[in-house]
Parts: C-alpha cells; structure tokens; sequence
C-alpha cells in the first residue's frame, strides 16, 4: 500500500486478517498495526518505490520471517480489531454507564 496520507487502513487490515503481512507508509494511524519484522514494515521514506521493493524482497526470500509476520498479523487483528473484540469494548463502555 502506497499512500501520502491515511489514517487506519481497513485493507491493510483485511491483509492481515487473511495472513498477509503488511508493507505500509508511515502515515496516520498505520504504526498501530505495523510493526517493522513483526506484522510486516512500515516504511518511512513514503516517496521511495525502493524502499518498497526492497521490504517485498526481504519478505519474499526469507520464508521464516514471512511466515512469522503473517502469523503475528493475524493475531493482532483478532486480538485488537475483531468483531468479538470490538464486542467487548462495547459491553465494557456499557457496563461502566449502568446498562
């Protein structure tokens, strides 16, 4: 994904639920889901395509490090930004008003 400007990327997000890791901008709210070597990279430099290529690259030739981004992105989401997890949040807001 290249963008200039972007606040949490629903299809990045997507990606990562179907266990794919990640190669965003870091622009906006991207850094919360982006982890460099963990969930995938996030790239500083916004405006260089190398820098792109260079993290696809990496990804593609290192199966171990692919793998354990694409499991650990997977988890993020699920952990953070599922619907069960969303649920939650809810029913806490709501418990905490009296409801």
């Amino acid at each position: 994904m290249t963008s200039n400007f972007e606040g949490l990327s629903c299809s990045a997000m997507e990606a990562m639920a179907t266990g794919l890791p990640i190669i965003v901008p870091n622009v906006g709210d991207m850094k919360e889901i982006a982890q460099n070597e963990i969930t995938g990279y996030l790239i500083d430099d916004i405006n260089n395509a190398d820098a792109y290529a260079e993290k696809i690259i990496r990804l593609l030739r290192d199966d171990k490090l692919r793998e354990r981004c694409a499991q650990n992105a997977t988890e993020l989401i699920k952990t953070y930004h599922s619907t069960s997890s969303a649920g939650d949040k809810w029913r806490n807001i709501f418990t905490k008003l009296g409801y």
